[in-house]
């Protein structure tokens, strides 16, 4: 998620979570002394804070701390200790619980801490002093009198029950009052004896969400004191229990097809920086805004811009009004129209550029414009904007009073990515992934080429001699300019194994795997006078058409670009086949000469790609040169092969076409899986 969509998240999808943890008492409370799953609020990809003093403390209450050092709910002693075992002070457990309040989003909704009478406060840092009047105005805390705080006395285990406990209803109760929360029922403690009834229930309801385990199933120890790596692990459990996630790792549903066997979704998972696409089975677990259900039942309630957890085979739904929820982050396909004053914008998921939300708005007495936090027109809101820059939208107004304003806030974002598409090089045009905007090159702005600024008149032409679709690009937007840094592609050799479209003559177009890039990558071999290209062949220099001639399916190719230019001077160089190349069959099409495979680079990585076996009789090797065989056995002829190697393709267990070489022959052999 960008950030400013993760900061302006929604309560209702992070409350609905907590729905789901109170209806567990639907199927059972989870018996004391179960650790939460904190996955979800605590992934992998949460750094390690630094801290150099955590030996001997459990890896659960570890990755606890780095967690909560994460969402800035504590700090530790200094850059680089956290103390874990000593006690936490009262002073302390204020600053926890504003900072957690703030993490479960309740930061702007926390009270000025106007002073609240506590007169032991000597001594205590002026920011805990503001927390502590912070939880006494919200009810967190009520002191241990009506003038005192107690600031150094130790946290009791009863008493971090109590704080854990209020925080999370002010959340839920302010927010989402028709969400319940567990009862506080009897969890079959037998050392609560002289705890404050409230407590009581306190320690019950946090032991029903599973913040809070006992230290047996039987004893909660109310009277212990709270050493910091066990209030890590509680303040941890509490964000998990509420649904929260790191900014970046909102799981969106961007793709679903409840027709498929087995039936698919994909969510964005920022943490992992990509679209991940799940199957699921009728036997997981599904669950739709806390309530348990059926396969079936999740296919037909879920929709692109729904939150979606997934923790193993269990699968949990929040459904999400993207009018009402997704009024910020990064935007996509501007349209303006100033002549007729509305402006209209999609607010987009920014690792697949899917739509969540279009706003639309209406200059006049009912919006306020801003850019960068300055008040603007629609003509300069309209001229500023482009995809990747962020807006909020605030104060929803529906038209009856004048009063009622909508403000639509804009800041500007350089846009980093990949070029993913150049649909007219003329033009100058091109895409940045995710994004589906046009960006256009004009003379006058400035182009930067791997750090050497293009200072001439015609910036147009420098940009598309050198643009391909995998450079790394930099757009910024100033007013009706723009500022584009281009980062060539990585210059190195890229080869793979030719997958067989070879087109003779004054040029041939070689279609590869590649090593270094995912999926396969086209090279345009051009005239070698005009573009002094050299081609090699088995390690000796050859004219283009000997290179022609050499070419077959499977041999390995080689592209190496000279002196880091792309374009001007490079070397195409082939290695002839040795040996049999083995290719997994995926569909054989004898209509079309053509066999799908998949093409092992070597490292585990299979790509998908076509040969079409006919095709040697393109590159200088006639028909009767091409033997036919299954399993070894040569075909009386070729139509003969395609109905036996399309027979074989098609069981279960498959087939492998095998290319090699024999005596100048191309030998194509189809062996049963």
């Amino acid at each position: 998620m960008s950030q400013a969509l993760s900061s302006q998240r929604s309560w209702i999808a992070r409350i609905a979570v907590l729905a789901m943890v109170a209806s567990l008492m639907a199927f059972g409370a989870a018996p004391a002394g179960a650790a939460i799953d904190t996955s979800a609020s605590c992934p992998d990809s949460i750094p390690d804070a630094g801290f150099t003093d955590l030996a001997g403390v459990p890896a659960a209450a570890v990755d606890a701390i780095n967690c909560i050092a994460e969402y800035g709910i504590s700090t530790g002693t200094t850059a680089t200790t956290f103390a874990p075992f000593e006690t936490v002070e009262r002073w302390q457990m204020a600053l926890f619980l504003t900072r957690q309040a703030t993490a479960h989003g309740l930061g702007s909704a926390l009270p000025a801490g106007t002073d609240q009478g506590f007169t032991d406060l000597a001594g205590v840092p002026a920011a805990a002093v503001t927390a502590i009047n912070q939880i006494a105005e919200l009810g967190i805390s009520t002191g241990t009198s009506a003038t005192t705080f107690d600031p150094f006395g130790t946290v009791e285990r009863w008493q971090m029950a109590l704080f854990l406990q209020r925080l999370i209803t002010i959340a839920v109760t302010d927010n989402v009052p028709a969400v319940t929360l567990p009862d506080g029922s009897d969890q079959g403690f037998t050392d609560l004896a002289g705890v404050p009834a409230s407590a009581v229930t306190a320690i019950n309801v946090i032991a029903q969400l599973d913040v809070a385990d006992g230290t047996t199933a039987t004893t909660f120890d109310p009277f212990g004191a709270v050493e910091r790596w066990a209030m890590a692990l509680f303040l941890a459990r509490t964000l998990a229990a509420d649904g929260i996630v790191p900014a970046g790792t909102n799981n969106i549903v961007t793709d679903f097809d409840d027709a498929s066997d087995p039936k698919t979704f994909s969510y964005a998972d920022a943490a992992a920086g990509e679209e991940v696409e799940v199957e699921t089975d009728p036997d997981d677990t599904f669950i739709i805004d806390g309530i348990g259900a059926s396969e079936g039942v999740f296919y037909t309630q879920i929709d692109i811009g729904d939150l979606v957890s997934v923790s193993g085979t269990t699968y949990s739904l929040t459904n999400v009004d993207a009018e009402d929820t997704y009024l910020s982050g990064p935007v996509d396909l501007p349209n303006f129209d100033a002549a007729d004053n509305v402006t209209s914008f999609s607010i987009v998921e920014p690792i697949t550029g899917v739509e969540l939300n279009t706003v639309v708005g209406v200059d006049g007495d009912f919006t306020i414009f801003t850019v960068d936090g300055g008040s603007v027109s629609l003509a300069s809101f309209s001229d500023d904007l482009q995809a990747g820059d962020t807006v909020v939208v605030s104060d929803r107004a529906d038209g009856d009073d004048a009063t009622d304003l909508r403000t639509i806030s804009m800041t500007n974002v350089d846009v980093v990515g990949t070029i993913s598409d150049i649909d007219d090089p003329a033009l100058g045009n091109f895409k940045v992934d995710p994004f589906a905007q046009v960006f256009l090159v004009d003379d006058a702005d400035t182009v930067t080429i791997d750090g050497e600024l293009i200072d001439d008149a015609d910036e147009v032409t420098e940009w598309n001699d050198n643009a391909t679709e995998c450079d790394e690009v930099t757009v910024t937007r100033e007013g009706d300019l723009i500022d584009l840094e281009l980062e060539n592609c990585p210059i190195g050799s890229f080869d793979g194994l030719a997958t067989g479209t070879f087109v003779p003559g004054t040029s041939v177009e070689v279609d590869f795997v590649d090593d270094d890039r995912d999926g396969s990558v086209t090279y345009q071999v051009l005239d070698a006078a005009g573009n002094e290209q050299r081609f090699i062949v088995d390690g000796e220099l050859v004219t283009e058409a000997e290179f022609e001639d050499e070419i077959t399916v499977g041999d390995l190719i080689t592209w190496t670009p000279v002196d880091g230019e792309i374009v001007e001077e490079s070397i195409l160089e082939l290695t002839n086949a040795v040996g049999l190349v083995a290719l997994d069959i995926d569909t054989f099409t004898a209509a079309a000469n053509t066999v799908t495979v998949e093409l092992d680079q070597g490292d585990d990585t299979l790509v998908s790609a076509t040969i079409n076996y006919t095709l040697t009789a393109n590159v200088g090797i006639s028909g009767d040169d091409i033997v036919y065989q299954i399993n070894g056995e040569d075909s009386t002829d070729e139509a003969e092969w395609e109905i036996d190697a399309a027979a074989l393709a098609g069981t279960s267990a498959g087939a492998t076409l095998t290319i090699s070489e024999s005596g100048g022959d191309i030998v194509y052999n189809v062996v049963s899986g």
